[in-house]
């Protein structure tokens, strides 16, 4: 309809609960498919028109004011272990790769490439209705969950040219400082050794 794409969210993930002993290789084959092949695919092709629009405006010497951007939707567990389930954190780990990869090679083009990595995020329709936020003991600030509001507003300022215009290859955690919990933080008592 607008015959450009100015902005590309990769939010499609797949996760099945299978513990590493009981995974079998179609629903790995599953994870690949969804989580890293299908996203690279569609990542491939929405940079290839992005990078043509600004290659037609160099010959026309016109400068667009925003070539485009890129948005993964990665996870905690990029960075954090996903206990018995790999799957799931291999892949995202591997999305964090493609991002690095493609900021260094679209950013001649003035295309930003960026993540955004949720911890537990409320999902139940209701609840995020009314606002209601999980307790969550492994997420140090207030203890609570996040709620989808949380991360589509980080990605409204990704997205933005005017407000993030110079940032690119980096990821975003919207977690409440979940990937920082560690046993050693697990083991101290609030208010002991910090402020």
């Amino acid at each position: 309809r607008f015959r450009r794409i100015d902005v590309l969210v990769n939010n499609a993930f797949h996760w099945d609960g299978r513990r590493f002993e009981n995974q079998t290789w179609r629903g790995l084959q599953r994870y690949a498919d969804v989580n890293f092949t299908g996203t690279t695919y569609l990542t491939q092709l929405v940079l290839q028109h992005m990078r043509n629009r600004v290659l037609v405006a160099r010959r026309r010497r016109r400068r667009l004011t925003s070539p485009g951007t890129v948005i993964f939707i990665t996870s905690v567990h990029e960075k954090t272990v996903r206990r018995l389930h790999p799957w799931y954190s291999m892949s995202k780990r591997a999305e964090a790769g493609l991002v690095a990869e493609a900021a260094v090679a679209y950013g001649p083009y003035g295309i930003r490439i960026n993540a955004i990595a949720p911890g537990h995020t409320e999902t139940d329709d209701q609840k995020v209705l009314a606002g209601h936020r999980a307790r969550n003991p492994y997420i140090p600030l207030r203890g609570v969950s996040a709620l989808p509001e949380d991360i589509a507003k980080v990605a409204l300022l990704l997205a933005s040219h005017e407000m993030m215009g110079h940032v690119t290859g980096t990821t975003i955690f919207v977690d409440g400082g979940e990937h920082l919990y560690t046993e050693w933080v697990a083991r101290m008592p609030p208010g002991k050794g910090g402020p």
